[in-house]
């Protein structure tokens, strides 16, 4: 544990290439080695102005029936251009605690922990995604998770001065850009937070995944400042089952325009907009569907 990986700008490392895995800690040795099983835990990456396949913070398969945890690791990432960037994987445990920082450059997918699915005492719990000044639209299906795993709670995505293309993603459920992703068990509190960037395609605030029994609570949305989503599909939670939830708010903060769709808000809060101006602070163009009594 405690490894650390630094590629500084101008820096060659000569046996890295694009098609190069990077593991803070935790690897993959060749074709004829085991995956590492060991925890995966703050294990430590920095990368700036290169180009790589997969960034891992934190990586391991771990044992089916062990909580092998991802936990505590962190990706800070400069002007590259990354296919995949996980802040910690854990094939069988929970992943927690891992922050994934970029600032510049271009990416494909972006998660900060990946735990187990198929486990309610796995979790995906308080991971941290901080993008500013950057692209997300490497690939045709581009995403970015904050926490996916058996539960999902209290993760974050902020989104600063950036422009995510999701718009191919639209009928790939959770594939998008999403809070927290539970498969098993409760998905709350989890937060997406987008300023004076440009998004396309389907955003929820959580998505609960193949279960009907699970709940989505309190997980929200918050749109500030000068925010294009035009293009953009708001869910407070989405669900391929019939799970419900609860207490799921879009805040707009000093924000007024147009959105695509809206869906399965309780409630939105307006802060820093004047509202006796009589604008129109939120219009939507396409659908809306599954909003709290209030509306």
């Amino acid at each position: 544990e405690n490894n650390t990986l630094t590629t500084p700008s101008g820096t060659a490392i000569p046996t890295l290439s694009k098609s190069t895995n990077v593991y803070g800690i935790g690897y993959f040795e060749s074709e004829e080695a085991n995956f590492y099983t060991d925890t995966a835990n703050n294990g430590n990456v920095t990368i700036t102005g290169s180009t790589f396949d997969a960034v891992y913070g934190g990586y391991t398969i771990g044992v089916n029936g062990e909580n092998t945890t991802a936990n505590n690791n962190t990706v800070t990432l400069n002007n590259n251009s990354i296919n995949y960037v996980y802040g910690g994987y854990s094939g069988f445990g929970s992943a927690n605690e891992n922050i994934v920082t970029i600032d510049g450059g271009n990416y494909g997918v972006i998660i900060g922990g990946w735990g187990y699915s198929g486990n309610a005492n796995r979790s995906a719990k308080n991971n941290k995604i901080f993008i500013s000044n950057a692209k997300i639209d490497i690939y045709k299906l581009n995403y970015i998770i904050g926490g996916s795993g058996g539960t999902a709670n209290e993760n974050i995505v902020t989104i600063t001065n950036s422009t995510v293309n999701l718009s191919s993603n639209t009928d790939n459920l959770f594939f998008s850009l999403t809070g927290g992703v539970a498969y098993s068990d409760v998905a709350k509190d989890n937060k997406v937070i987008i300023t004076d960037s440009t998004i396309s395609g389907n955003v929820y605030g959580a998505y609960i995944y193949n279960n009907n029994g699970q709940l989505a609570i309190d997980n929200n949305i918050t749109i500030t400042g000068s925010s294009d989503i035009t293009n953009a599909n708001l869910y407070g939670y989405g669900t391929n089952s019939s799970a419900t939830g609860s207490g799921n708010t879009l805040t707009l903060n000093g924000w007024s325009g147009t959105v695509n769709s809206l869906h399965n808000f309780d409630s939105i809060i307006f802060e820093n907009i004047d509202l006796s101006q009589k604008e129109i602070t939120l219009d939507v163009s396409g659908e809306v569907s599954g909003l709290g009594d209030d509306f």
